[in-house]
């Protein structure tokens, strides 16, 4: 409590603008522990003895309970509440008992994985007395340890991408292994969304088909952060059915939020940037020797606010420059377990980075979190809290309010955020780009048969007919067999991207070494000459974009300025599209979208302002995916136009809100969800407002979006409504990404467009129940 105070008379003697709009203290809870129906091994109580763990919680016996009942079991409970232990005590002690059993631990990242295997280590105990083996198999794994773990890994760790790449296609080499597969721990399962989650759903089909195969069918362990309806999601991410455990027993200590609206530049009548009031921020308190994590959305910003707060510790606190950094996605794997280890041990007292370190990676003990705006979502801003004051300690958590509509509506109806719903997880299983290229593993794995559909669903047929008639296959006994030779099907493409390799960024300057990588989607966007790339706070220009060795050429530049690149984008609807009865005219369906960046614009790191608008002329890109649609009526165009209200304007501010309220409902941000607006579409003869996925083939945020229609119309009016500016603006209808200016938009015929399709919907609602 005494500490909880110091935090917070710090930030009331830093606010001098008055910037704190809400706090909020979420009290500490004390231990809720229970007992195991039936006693552990003296082994493991000897063990969990000696690491201090003389009593289990509540949670985490229920969850041992079940795992020993042969229960697939779902551990949703808070962050940093002991789940590890949930599965490691069961799992052990069973493989104490039979040394031929084994287990397979899926972690999303390297760095969990590693920190996992530190973990079993404190079991030692009951290795040594039992021939127990364990040991992490990924990318950076020596040949001679493969083959030992092939052969003995009692447990193995791994990651999603080399259980792709290495062992399913493998798994002849695997036989023992298999045979003995007893348990599957699938940890950080709310990780396992979108595209990803997408790819990692039909990873787990594979890999329950090889099971089966080799006559097994392992129990499946997995651990989330509190997502809504987990039971379900699991079961769609596996096809198999849970129990439920999430009422957490583990303490945890006293928690501040404050809601931090940035200060106004009387000057100018505009409100300080987010980025610039998250360094000052960070520089307070790094300057006061408070351990500090923050979080950003972007890779750019975490980058631009690094670069900044080193500025500003340069003068008085040039002691404290080197320890800070930023952690992202994109950097080598040598400097990400650089700064893992720094961190853990204190070397570094703080540092910005992305969602990357949202999970359960090691960082030590941290005082203060600040969000860069609210994540996008309500599990997401949970999970970055409690990377801070991990179990008893006290913490603050300070979010910044970006100029979005639901940051701005957070900021000042704070108690709203508390009281909300978590949100869904999506998978798009139908995805056929994201099919094809497993099915296609799955034949190279084993031959295709009749009960496989029960893995891969009723698309399978279809696909194994097409891959016959291009002679991808061939048919013998009933089995349809991999028919290339010299082809690894695993190697055509990633996880992790929804289309296109990984670029290597490369400093042209000596020592010209590798900087990181990035995907290769859009990579001609954001990497043409001319671009800025931020790396650990320090300016690079692109030089040269090679698209056939995949690399990008940069060298420093101490410019001020990031760039922002600007793009349009035109639809056409590829049929068949099914009507819904929303509208008179609304459409889901697959969408062809062509894009093109027009310019870039260079914007100065500071201050936020836009410099100058640089042409560009890039060739186009084109990309399959699915969205819904929808025509504005004459009824409401007869409106706008009596009024002499500007019929575009209105359409872009109305249709920009639709894309700002959908990720409330999903595990999305606004970057997943594009929008396309037309004047006149030869589609429906009408002006029409199109929303779709940016990932090709789809990946269900549109199809979600179109499930809550009614309700995107009604908060997207709400959300309208409340804004005080007077004609729009980022905090309800102006988005950055726009290739119009902020006056372009129209509020008042955005308002009337949307409660013209309010009456709508509730003309067609009337029209349907009519006719049943």
């Amino acid at each position: 409590m005494f500490y909880q105070d110091l935090l917070m008379n710090f930030f009331q003697e830093i606010d001098e603008e008055n910037s704190i709009v809400f706090q909020k203290t979420i009290p500490s809870q004390k231990a809720v522990y229970a007992e195991l129906s039936s006693p552990l091994s003296w082994r493991l109580t000897e063990i969990l003895e000696k690491g201090n763990l003389t009593a289990l919680y509540s949670h985490q016996v229920e969850a041992i309970n079940a795992i020993k009942e042969g229960k697939n079991v779902v551990i949703a409970t808070r962050t940093s509440s002991g789940k590890s232990l949930c599965y490691n005590v069961p799992v052990i002690e069973a493989i104490v008992s039979d040394t031929s059993i084994r287990a397979l631990y899926i972690f999303p990242t390297k760095a969990l994985a590693q920190n996992q295997a530190k973990r079993l280590d404190k079991y030692n105990y009951a290795f040594y007395y039992g021939d127990f083996n364990f040991g992490i198999y990924d990318g950076d794994t020596p040949q001679d340890v493969r083959r030992k773990l092939m052969k003995k890994a009692n447990i193995l760790i791994t990651t999603p991408d080399m259980l792709h790449m290495g062992i399913l296609p493998n798994h002849d080499k695997w036989q023992i292994f298999f045979q003995h597969l007893r348990f599957v721990v699938l940890d950080e399962l709310h990780t396992y969304r979108g595209i990803f989650g997408t790819h990692v759903a039909h990873l787990i089909r594979r890999l329950r088909r090889i099971c089966h195969y080799y006559g097994t069918e392992p129990q499946f362990i997995t651990c989330s952060a509190t997502i809504a309806e987990p039971l379900s999601f699991a079961k769609k991410l596996t096809l198999l059915d849970f129990e439920l455990i999430e009422q957490s027993g583990a303490p945890s200590g006293e928690k501040t939020f404050l809601f931090w609206d940035p200060a106004m530049k009387q000057e100018e009548g505009l409100r300080r940037s987010m980025n610039t009031e998250a360094s000052l921020l960070f520089y307070h308190l790094i300057s006061s020797n408070i351990r500090t994590i923050v979080f950003t959305r972007t890779r750019s910003v975490a980058e631009i606010i690094l670069k900044t707060t080193r500025d500003l510790l340069s003068g008085s606190h040039s002691s404290l420059v080197e320890r800070i950094t930023s952690y992202r996605a994109g950097y080598i794997p040598e400097l990400r377990r650089k700064i893992e280890k720094q961190l853990n041990t204190g070397e570094l007292l703080g540092v910005v980075t992305t969602s990357a370190l949202e999970v359960g990676v090691d960082i030590g003990t941290l005082d203060a979190c600040v969000m860069v705006g609210f994540p996008g979502n309500i599990m997401s801003t949970w999970q970055q809290a409690g990377r801070v004051g991990r179990r008893t300690g006290a913490s603050i958590v300070v979010i910044i309010a970006t100029e979005t509509p639901h940051d701005h509506y957070y900021l000042h109806h704070g108690e709203d955020f508390f009281n909300s719903c978590y949100e869904s997880c999506v998978l798009d299983i139908d995805n056929p780009y994201i099919l094809d290229g497993h099915l296609r593993c799955a034949a190279y794995e084993l031959p295709f048969e009749e009960h496989d559909e029960s893995y891969f669903g009723k698309l399978l047929l279809p696909f194994v007919r097409a891959y016959n008639e291009k002679n991808y296959l061939f048919y013998k006994e009933n089995k349809f067999y991999w028919n290339i030779e010299d082809y690894y099907p695993a190697k055509d493409f990633s996880l992790r991207t929804g289309g296109g390799e990984l670029y290597q960024i490369v400093n042209s300057s000596p020592p010209c070494n590798i900087l990181g990588t990035t995907p290769g989607r859009n990579v001609k966007f954001y990497f043409h000459p001319g671009a800025i790339y931020i790396h650990q706070g320090e300016n690079y220009k692109v030089l040269e974009l090679d698209e056939r060795k995949k690399k990008i050429y940069v060298i420093p530049d101490p410019v001020e300025y990031y760039t922002l690149p600007q793009i349009i984008s035109e639809v056409e609807p590829v049929k068949p599209a099914e009507k819904k009865s929303y509208l008179r005219e609304f459409y889901l369906g697959p969408l062809r979208i062509k894009e093109k960046c027009v310019s870039y614009r260079e914007i100065e790191i500071l201050t936020g302002k836009y410099l100058k608008t640089v042409p560009l002329n890039i060739e186009d890109n084109l990309m399959d995916t699915c969205g819904f649609w929808f025509a504005i009526s004459e009824e409401i165009q007869k409106i706008l136009r009596t009024t002499g209200i500007d019929l575009s304007g209105s359409l872009h501010g109305a249709g920009n809100s639709l894309t700002f309220i959908i990720p409330l409902f999903t595990l999305c941000n606004t970057g997943d969800i594009g929008i396309i607006v037309n004047l006149f579409h030869p589609a429906t003869g009408k002006p029409t407002i199109f929303i779709y996925d940016r990932f090709p083939g789809g990946i269900g945020y549109s199809y979600k979006g179109c499930e809550l229609f009614p309700s995107l119309i009604e908060k997207s009016f709400e959300m309208i409504m409340r804004c005080r500016c007077e004609n729009g603006c980022p905090r309800c209808m102006y988005s950055s990404k726009s290739p119009y200016p902020q006056n372009y938009l129209n509020k008042t015929g955005a308002l009337l467009i949307l409660e013209g399709l309010m009456a709508e919907i509730r003309d067609c609602s009337g029209e349907v129940k009519r006719d049943t």
